[in-house]
């Protein structure tokens, strides 16, 4: 019964005020329970599977955010072509993000690269690649990625856990870690 207070609260705000003001009604409901929503609002992103991809707009959005691979283009965009599946995400015809996997095609699947331009951090972007590419992905025996820094809550978000008592190792010629 206060449930259906709350949304008719939320609703009548809504239908007063917009959509914006109903939903920070919403998020304050939420911060007075245990659970917290915060989210920037939310863009309009085409999110595209094995589209084209530029050089310029590739090497923007990894210098963007310090990845060294931005440095190895002429390796960079073949890999990237050539992954089992590229998702991009696009506003208004601009890349604001991207992520590839690589796939035997049956039971294993890894996520080399998710990246959202620093603009578009904490607005849906991250969260819908992850989505289309779980989607694709739903009936593999595994899904892995690596992950650091704030990333690792991001993905534990999604569901991603650490992988048992494992420990992530690599040969790696980049500078960024």
């Amino acid at each position: 019964m206060w449930m259906m207070a709350i949304v008719g609260l939320v609703l009548f705000i809504i239908g007063q005020q917009g959509f914006k003001y109903g939903r920070k009604a919403l998020l304050h409901y939420h911060r007075k329970s245990s659970h917290v929503v915060r989210r920037k609002e939310a863009m309009d992103i085409t999110i595209e599977v094995n589209g084209d991809i530029n050089e310029a707009e590739v090497i923007d959005i990894y210098r963007a955010n310090k990845w060294s691979s931005a440095e190895k283009p002429e390796q960079l965009l073949p890999a990237l072509r050539h992954s089992h599946t590229l998702i991009t995400a696009r506003q208004d015809g601009v890349l604001v993000g991207l992520a590839n996997a690589i796939s035997d095609g049956h039971l294993v699947v890894y996520y080399p690269h998710i990246l959202v331009h620093p603009d578009h951090h904490g607005k849906g972007v991250g969260r819908k690649m992850v989505a289309s590419m779980q989607s694709i992905y739903s009936g593999y025996h595994q899904q892995m990625l690596t992950a650091d820094g704030d990333a690792i809550d991001f993905y534990k978000a999604l569901g991603f856990e650490r992988a048992g008592k494992t420990e992530p190792m690599w040969k790696y010629a980049g500078t960024d870690h």
